[in-house]
């Protein structure tokens, strides 16, 4: 006895032997960015030198294509993983990330201050 495929399931064998994606990828639609409170690095305003973790959210949850790219102004640095470093002192300096799959993108507003000078007695 040969076993059928019932005729509801035929559209959706087509499209999975045409290698056509069955299901589309869930889009990124927000990027939340906060300040990891887990690290040593999670006061601002941070110091010209100093350090800041950042961490981002992307929404929906289940969203496809989750890659991003870290970008700042001049007056701070941030690296792959989010972590910001004061370059010279400026309010605010504005850290975005960005979604490699579609654009959207999020920022935060930190501030770099001067470094005190301590003058010796």
């Amino acid at each position: 006895m040969s076993r059928r495929c019932p005729f509801f399931l035929l559209p959706l064998a087509a499209l999975i032997m045409s290698g056509c994606p069955v299901f589309p990828g869930i889009p990124v639609s927000e990027i939340v960015i906060y300040i990891d409170q887990e690290s040593e690095y999670n006061v601002n305003p941070i110091p010209v030198g100093g350090l800041l973790q950042l961490e981002a959210g992307i929404l929906p949850l289940e969203a496809s294509g989750s890659r991003l790219v870290w970008s700042s102004g001049q007056c701070a640095s941030v690296d792959d993983d989010g972590m910001v470093t004061g370059l010279a002192a400026a309010n605010p300096v504005i850290i975005r990330a960005t979604s490699v799959s579609n654009g959207a993108f999020g920022e935060i507003k930190i501030t770099v201050t001067p470094v005190k000078n301590v003058e010796k007695m």
